[in-house]
């Protein structure tokens, strides 16, 4: 769990099918970006309200419709455009002072 914990923390992007998975987001720093790769049905809107109340960048890529296993196929193009314009639009994160050069 610990592993975990710190792996969410320090994330800048997380990118994750819509579950229980997601919910290690609650471990993630404040302004990190969470893709949600969704489901087409509206009710499924936990982890945006989720991301709203830590204070995370939120996106969903809506997985297709047309049946179980094209879900399962997700276009990576179009996942790693999302990815691409979510993080552009978050405010970067402060770079920690060991990170930063002296």
């Amino acid at each position: 769990m610990a592993h975990t914990i710190r792996t969410f923390n320090a994330a800048r992007l997380v990118v994750g099918v819509h579950g229980a998975g997601l919910a290690n987001t609650v471990f993630c720093s404040p302004y990190a970006a969470i893709l949600e790769l969704g489901l087409p049905e509206p009710e499924f809107i936990e982890y945006r309200h989720l991301a709203q109340q830590l204070h995370l960048h939120y996106a969903v890529s809506q997985l297709p419709p047309a049946s179980f296993e094209s879900r399962l196929w997700p276009r990576p193009n179009v996942i790693a455009q999302a990815a691409e314009a979510l993080l552009d639009a978050a405010i970067p994160l402060p770079l920690s002072s060991s990170s930063s050069s002296s």
